[in-house]
């Protein structure tokens, strides 16, 4: 999808991963897996288009079904997500955001 996106993409990419794709953790070994992933699909991109602004928003535990309801509320992961879009976090391309350190 992102190579079919890729020729009119303008500014930048913002990718969504966790930190449980900085950190593994028991119990969650695919989940972990995946997170790593799309971070380093965001590295490579960013090496390969270094045009565009590409970097990895990550969150910690959000509320969500996933997480029972626990964690931070999804409008919090939102705005990091909106700052991050509009280049107001001070991310590198190729970079991370991690949710817990702006909110």
């Amino acid at each position: 999808m992102t190579n079919a996106f890729l020729p009119i993409v303008r500014k930048g990419i913002i990718n969504i991963a966790s930190v449980a794709g900085k950190t593994a953790y028991d119990e969650m070994t695919v989940y972990c897996g995946s997170k790593f992933g799309v971070r380093g699909f965001t590295q490579g991109l960013a090496l390969e288009y270094p045009r565009l602004r590409i970097c990895c928003v990550n969150p910690d535990m959000t509320a969500t079904r996933l997480s029972g309801y626990q964690g931070r509320p999804p409008q919090e992961v939102a705005e990091v997500i909106f700052m991050a879009a509009s280049g107001k976090d001070g991310c590198k391309n190729g970079g991370d955001v991690n949710v817990e350190e702006v909110i």
